[in-house]
């Protein structure tokens, strides 16, 4: 089955991946500025999740693997891969229009309740996501005026796919910006990069002054969810 291999640092690497699988995300993302402010909460995080096939019943359970905090200088390889051999996710609920069920692990929502890194060190530079694809050019996703920056790999399969009528498997980068002085949010993205069978990403946090500028920028109200921000459709090729 398709899976995601995700080392970070020398912790031991999680091969995520379930049989009914239908859509599979590892997503990493940095949350500042107004959208912290907001929140009350500045992180950078690491967040393996994804939905299930319909059952019989047609539920569509979703699942989740254990958050990983990151902090400047980690080091996340991702890997994916065709495995029989995976880890389970820690938690699978059902949330639709009917049942709407608590996302967390009972661990999980404990580690969430308490602080974690501040993100923006901006004497230092500019957190930046560096994110290199195999052996192919890195890209520093970065900008000046952030409010959130993600790095997400999505693989979409079974009945998701036949929705969209094609299977996807890509690498997305994107971020949202602070505010401007009319009020107005620019979403920011790099280009999206195709995966397959036997990619490896690698994405560090850095700080930099010499960020790769976005190929777009877009203004979008914001949607109240910090993963969500910056998750698109994936552009057809």
């Amino acid at each position: 089955m398709l899976a995601f291999q995700v080392g970070v640092d020398d912790q031991t690497a999680v091969t995520a991946g379930v049989k009914d699988w239908a859509v599979l995300s590892a997503i990493v993302t940095a949350l500042g500025g107004e959208v912290a402010r907001r929140d009350s909460k500045n992180y950078i995080r690491l967040t393996l999740r994804g939905a299930c096939a319909p059952d019989s019943d047609g539920v569509s359970m979703h699942i989740r693997w254990e958050s990983t905090p990151l902090k400047i200088g980690s080091r996340i390889l991702i890997k994916v891969v065709d495995s029989e051999t995976v880890n389970p996710p820690i938690k699978r609920y059902r949330s639709d229009s009917r049942v709407q069920e608590d996302p967390l692990a009972e661990d999980e929502a404990k580690y969430l309740l308490n602080d974690e890194p501040n993100v923006r060190p901006e004497a230092d530079g500019i957190l930046a996501f560096e994110v290199r694809i195999d052996d192919q050019p890195a890209v520093l996703a970065g900008v000046k005026e952030w409010s959130v920056m993600s790095a997400y790999l999505d693989a979409i399969g079974g009945e998701a796919a036949r929705v969209e009528s094609q299977h996807q498997l890509y690498l997305g980068l994107g971020g949202l910006c602070e505010p401007d002085e009319n009020g107005e949010s620019f979403h920011v993205r790099w280009d999206q990069r195709p995966l397959k069978i036997g990619s490896t990403v690698l994405i560090k946090v850095v700080l930099t002054h010499s960020p790769t500028p976005p190929v777009k920028r877009f203004i979008s109200k914001p949607q109240g969810d910090d993963d969500a921000l910056t998750r698109k459709e994936p552009e057809k090729t």
